[in-house]
């Protein structure tokens, strides 16, 4: 399984990336790197979508709610698959804001 401190590099490069190059740049940066989860079949990771719905929920109003929400949704039907418990009751708050 994947460490702490992996998660904690990868939330920092997408924070570093939307300062300095915009949210665009991050979106395609967590679409690569989900895309890569998915392909090695690991859950934990695969769940970790709540990220990316989590900048689309700061992003602003639109389908960037709507595209957050399913992202969570997501996550939350992973976690729960997995007894990823504190990630799914994240991924539960975070799909119910964005609606």
């Amino acid at each position: 399984m994947a460490s702490a401190s992996a998660e904690a590099c990868r939330t920092t490069r997408a924070l570093r990336t939307t300062a300095l190059a915009g949210y665009g740049t991050v979106e395609r940066h967590f679409a690569d790197s989900m895309a890569v989860d998915d392909r090695m079949g690991v859950p934990f990771w695969s769940a970790q979508r709540i990220g990316l719905a989590r900048m689309l929920g700061v992003r602003g109003a639109g389908a960037n709610h709507l595209r957050a929400a399913e992202l969570a949704r997501e996550a939350q039907q992973t976690a729960a698959d997995h007894g990823f418990t504190e990630l799914e009751r994240q991924a539960t708050e975070l799909a119910d804001a964005a609606i």
